[in-house]
């Protein structure tokens, strides 16, 4: 027995030599990449799977010509093996963050040692994608009725599309934007949306936790100045231009507008205005 497991130690150890060499060996062939080709791809675009993964092709000799000589143009690519795996852990979570959870992604290349280039082929079977079907928001029950209104209107999902995680970070964060604007400056989430796969049925259900925290009003407006030309400003000037008032509920919205505004004048290198909590929200301004 001590035999066997020898001769399969030394047989596994030199197959992977063989693999380590022959990929060293392609490695400092020097290889054009003339080729990246993506085969059984339906649902999502070429041009989209191209900005997923690293490998790219040559440029042109137009191209290349080009940058030798000036600063226009790009260099040549050249074929690196060692890519293809990361590339192909990046397409397979690509697709699962687009409920594409049963895809497969497997690879290939092709070197032609006469010409010196090489290509290389992302094989993808899509499979089907799942279906979100449901969205569920918990932990506002403390809004205004109106304001509940507005967040369930934008939680509001197509129950015959795929899942998508782009979606559902995006109304999240449009959830988490809108309540910012009337005075939950504090609202947030408990984490990750928590995400349920039914991989018989093929769908998905999503859970997003929230902590909406108080609304708050703003009490007061406090202006910090630095800089060399921090004496030529006053202080009610930078309030005025902000137009931020006070009794008014904190809005993140507002903030943005008042900041864009300050930019707008030229007299500061930089404007930033922060809530700070104090029982209610003071606004503070530093130009």
């Amino acid at each position: 027995m001590l035999i066997n497991k020898k001769h399969i130690l030394f047989f596994l150890f030199f197959v992977l030599s063989i693999n380590a060499i022959k990929a060293q060996l392609i490695e400092k062939g020097k290889y054009e990449l003339t080729g990246v080709r993506f085969v059984g791809n339906v649902a999502i675009p070429t041009q989209v799977l191209q900005t997923t993964v690293t490998a790219k092709e040559s440029p042109g000799w137009f191209s290349q010509t080009l940058q030798k000589y000036t600063s226009f143009g790009e260099e040549a690519v050249y074929f690196d093996p060692a890519l293809i795996i990361p590339d192909q852990e990046a397409l397979r979570d690509f697709y699962f963050s687009y409920g594409y959870f049963k895809a497969k992604i497997n690879s290939k290349y092709e070197i032609d040692t006469i010409n010196g280039t090489a290509s290389i082929y992302y094989l993808i079977d899509e499979g089907s994608p799942a279906i979100l079907k449901s969205l569920k928001i918990s932990g506002l029950d403390e809004l205004p009725y109106e304001f509940m209104e507005n967040v369930q209107s934008i939680a509001a999902i197509d129950t015959t599309l795929p899942f998508s995680g782009k979606l559902i970070d995006e109304k999240k964060n449009t959830i988490l934007t809108f309540c910012r604007d009337h005075g939950y400056m504090l609202v947030n989430t408990t984490g990750a949306p928590e995400v349920v796969i039914d991989t018989i049925k093929n769908r998905v259900d999503v859970s997003i936790n929230f902590t909406l925290g108080n609304r708050y009003k703003v009490s007061d407006i406090k202006v910090e100045k630095a800089g060399d030309g921090k004496d030529l400003v006053e202080d009610e000037l930078v309030k005025e231009v902000a137009a931020i008032k006070t009794d008014s509920y904190y809005s993140f919205f507002d903030i943005q507008k008042a900041q864009v505004r300050l930019y707008r004048t030229n007299l500061f290198n930089s404007a930033i205005i922060t809530g700070i909590e104090i029982g209610r929200a003071s606004c503070r301004e530093r130009v």
